[in-house]
């Protein structure tokens, strides 16, 4: 399961207890953080980062061998800090949402930094030249960074900017740049809380994230061609049948938790679903999907697709052609091509290239970037390269909070031979 309520299990209840018992595959490792997948709850604060490091060197007959090298050594540094950037709420996100939907660019005075990884333990090719910057990175993305001090300086400072794409009118109560001192325990603090604009340096080097790509090795997974291709559009409508409320659609459907009848989809034939499920199969085998993504919005939306928990025996014995290593991991998918319009409407339909307002140019595989999380362009697209090989439902959604709570989702179902009925209920029975 991956916890979304009303798709793969039932919601914890108030009061009540759930308890997530899995194992981590060895090769899943990474920069990774669990969050609440109901209403705005995780606005009002409830994720945190969760890092998991690479196995511990087995023992054999009284020595240690090194099966994976571990990251401080393959980088050369000491100590390891996990920075987890939002806002911390005072008041209730559904009267607050402002820095739930912004990324950031963050910037490092008297130091130089590394970028290793993305989006929990992806590897990207490293950067040419040493940077003091790096960004934008949008809501539900991580990165990994090396940072490395100069030698003759004894403090540095951090300083985040806001990305005001999002910001559709001026806010004089928001602070879109913030500077923090980094000192060490003998050093007091001498530098103001707020700084200047730092990136007017001509010295400055930057990591722009979307410039980035895959490793070599990551790459050669990526076959020439998918075997098929989907495409969505999405869009935030205000319509008089919802009293003009903001909706956020896929297809014309506004995702809500099934209500009718009140069980995750997963227990379900397809034919109970409700009509608030907008859904795309990929087929009973492991395929390769080209994912479509057109956003008719004048925003971005940085769209998620929810990773997996390993999955039970039940679901092995269910699908024999898998073996239990390849099921282990979570979603990802390569990011082919972004575009942006700045005329009329960006949107791209392979099935229909006489509306395409431009030729769409072959895809360069050797720049594709892994990722679960992308930022779409406002008024464009994005192609995405998704292994689709973990059975079941799975959620597709926007990580901007209050987008996801108006309905800006829908699901993918892989290899979903339809309700395990009973065998699926069962986690409804241990919130207790």
């Amino acid at each position: 399961m991956d916890g979304v309520a009303g798709v793969t299990q039932c919601p914890i209840e108030p009061g009540s207890a759930f308890l997530y018992d899995f194992k981590i595959s060895d090769e899943q490792t990474g920069t990774y953080w669990y969050h609440s997948h109901s209403g705005l709850q995780r606005g009002d604060g409830l994720y945190g980062g969760l890092v998991v490091h690479r196995p511990a060197m087995p023992a054999i007959r009284g020595m240690r061998t090194r099966r994976l090298q571990a990251d401080s050594v393959k980088y050369n540094y000491h100590s390891e800090h996990l920075l987890l950037i939002g806002d911390w709420y005072h008041r209730p996100a559904e009267e607050v949402l402002a820095c739930s939907l912004a990324g950031f660019t963050l910037h490092f005075e008297h130091a130089t930094i590394e970028l290793i990884q993305v989006d929990g333990g992806i590897d990207v090719e490293p950067a040419k030249r040493k940077a003091k910057s790096v960004g934008i990175l949008y809501p539900g993305q991580r990165m990994d960074l090396v940072i490395r001090p100069w030698r003759k300086q004894k403090q540095s400072s951090l300083t985040v900017e806001l990305d005001p794409e999002c910001f559709n009118y001026p806010n004089p109560a928001l602070t879109e740049m913030q500077t923090f001192p980094l000192v060490g325990p003998s050093h007091t603090r001498t530098r103001s809380l707020f700084s200047l604009n730092p990136w007017t340096s001509a010295a400055n080097r930057h990591i722009d994230l979307s410039q980035i790509s895959s490793t070599k090795a990551a790459l050669s997974a990526l076959p020439a061609q998918a075997d098929k291709t989907f495409v969505v559009y999405t869009k935030i409508s205000r319509m008089a049948r919802n009293q003009n409320a903001p909706f956020g659609y896929f297809n014309h459907t506004s995702f809500r938790p099934q209500a009718n009848p009140p069980y995750p989809l997963i227990a379900l034939d397809r034919d109970q679903w409700d009509e608030n499920q907008f859904s795309l199969s990929t087929g009973d085998k492991p395929i390769w999907i080209d994912f479509i993504v057109n956003n008719l919005d004048e925003g971005a939306h940085p769209f998620h697709l929810v990773s997996q928990i390993p999955p039970s025996l039940t679901l092995l014995d269910s699908f024999p052609q898998l073996t239990k290593r390849k099921i282990q991991h979570g979603h990802t998918f390569f990011i082919l091509s972004l575009f942006e319009s700045t005329i009329g409407w960006g949107s791209y339909n392979p099935h229909e290239p006489h509306l395409n307002p431009s030729p769409h140019p072959p895809y360069d595989l050797s720049k594709a970037l892994e990722r679960d999380t992308v930022q779409i362009p406002r008024r464009g697209h994005a192609v995405l390269r998704v292994r689709a090989d973990n059975p079941g439902v799975w959620l597709f959604h926007c990580h901007i909070l209050w987008h996801l709570a108006s309905g800006m989702a829908m699901l993918l179902e892989v290899m979903n031979k339809g309700s395990n009925g009973k065998v699926e209920m069962e986690a409804c029975r241990y919130v207790y």
